[in-house]
């Protein structure tokens, strides 16, 4: 019987490239320089998993749970964030590519990108409360309907935001954003 539940492994330099993966549990585990290209993830559990240079370019999570991802250094484009479960879904991004990938509808208040390039990324009728975007580019991501209410932007650049759209209260703008 192959084996579905990781807890506290460490994996590197693992290709999943086109692979399909339905009802696996990850717990604290550590991805390193794997490559999940146009994987599938269904049914799947990653609680307090770190990945670190990987790339998710048009990876598939449906029905996938995500509770304290972090990633860091990593590739991810095209990914569908609003796929995977709404119930415990926390992440974070660090040193990462992130470029035409949704999160459409996600609840994510308190979310920190930091120094990520972001392009494209549709973060329509999400819960972005208190979220960070600390040093990050945003050429034409998407904000609309969109719960911004104490985020801060104020060291973030190329984002457009229309304040008739989106909830803004208390959040915070630096110049190179206005």
């Amino acid at each position: 019987m192959e084996k579905k539940y990781f807890d506290e492994e460490v994996t590197e330099n693992l290709s999943f490239v086109e692979e399909v993966r339905d009802g696996f549990e990850y717990v604290d585990c550590i991805f390193r320089k794997c490559d999940f290209s146009y994987a599938s993830f269904v049914n799947c559990r990653f609680e307090d998993c770190v990945f670190e240079n990987c790339n998710f370019s048009m990876t598939k999570m449906d029905r996938s749970v995500h509770n304290h991802s972090r990633f860091i250094h990593c590739k991810l484009q095209g990914v569908a964030f609003d796929a995977c479960l709404d119930s415990m879904f926390n992440v974070a991004f660090e040193a990462s590519s992130i470029s035409y990938v949704s999160f459409t509808g996600k609840k994510m208040p308190k979310t920190l990108f930091l120094k990520c390039e972001m392009k494209a990324v549709d973060f329509s009728l999400c819960n972005l409360s208190n979220s960070k975007f600390e040093i990050c580019e945003m050429p034409d991501c998407i904000f609309s309907e969109t719960k911004l209410d104490g985020a801060d932007f104020s060291t973030a650049s190329q984002y457009r935001i229309d304040p008739e759209r989106n909830s803004l209260k208390d959040a915070r703008f630096g110049m190179l954003g206005l």
